[in-house]
């Protein structure tokens, strides 16, 4: 079958986090299309609520038995933002 993988990655580091600091982790999915989408996270500071880190990894469907990338599956787009 059809599996997701990573196609890209980009992170930029906004602030400095340092050792002990609690960090929130925030994760969405964003810019969907027939082959993949993204999956976005932003870092933040509990103590100072300021944006450590944004980040950004592009998946896509590929299909191991053709070795191509290939349509996501009906039903892809709801299940991922479910």
């Amino acid at each position: 079958g059809v599996r997701l993988i990573n196609a890209d990655m980009a992170i930029e580091f906004k602030a400095e986090g340092k050792y002990g600091d609690t960090l929130i982790a925030e994760v969405g999915v964003a810019d969907f299309h027939q082959y993949g989408c993204d999956i976005v996270y932003r870092l933040s500071s509990k103590k100072h609520g300021h944006i450590i880190a944004l980040a950004k990894m592009g998946y896509v469907a590929f299909d191991y038995q053709q070795g191509k990338i290939t349509r996501t599956p009906e039903g892809f787009e709801q299940f991922m933002r479910s």
